[in-house]
């Protein structure tokens, strides 16, 4: 995924040239495996894979999550409006580089990029892994509040959002 976009100079700040590699995905800061649910806020409106989503929350699961490039490059992220994801709090504040919310020590917060086109669209957590509703890990719990509230229980996860946005694009 991820990694592979980024390793391939998929994902960087001009377009890739004879696969150049101008940013990578490394080792957690923590030296360990992170398997848990983080909060991302949205960053860039540049990308049809983001649309209609400001916050979402989503498993991650990996042990080379951090997100680390040259200072220039990070710059020219920022500045061309590619990063797409930040890990953030529950509230989408910042999360300032703070372990767990972000759970590898990702430059900047970084979670998620695109290409300069916005077509491309590389990410540390798993939407995929957030299709249906019971994959959240307090669906039980979520869903008999909103039984009680007598409020419809989602059938969708969050994740499938971005996977229909790409669909929707492409199609």
């Amino acid at each position: 995924g991820f990694q592979v976009l980024a390793k391939f100079g998929l994902l960087s700040d001009k377009p890739a040239e004879n696969f150049e590699q101008r940013l990578t995905v490394t080792f957690n800061d923590s030296g360990r495996f992170e398997d848990r649910w983080v909060w991302l806020k949205r960053v860039s409106r540049r990308s049809p894979w983001l649309e209609d989503i400001d916050g979402i929350y989503l498993p991650v699961a990996h042990g080379e999550g951090k997100f680390f490039a040259p200072p220039e490059i990070i710059n020219a992220l920022e500045a061309n409006h590619q990063v797409a994801f930040r890990y953030a709090r529950p509230d989408l504040s910042p999360a300032g580089g703070e372990y767990p919310l972000n759970p590898n020590g990702s430059l900047n917060d970084i979670a998620g990029i695109i290409d300069p086109t916005g077509k491309v669209l590389g990410m540390m957590p798993h939407p995929e892994r957030f299709l249906a509703f019971y994959n959240h890990p307090q669906w039980t719990r979520l869903k008999h509040e909103l039984k009680r509230k007598g409020e419809p229980v989602p059938e969708d996860g969050a994740g499938l959002a971005i996977l229909k946005n790409g669909v929707k694009f492409f199609s």
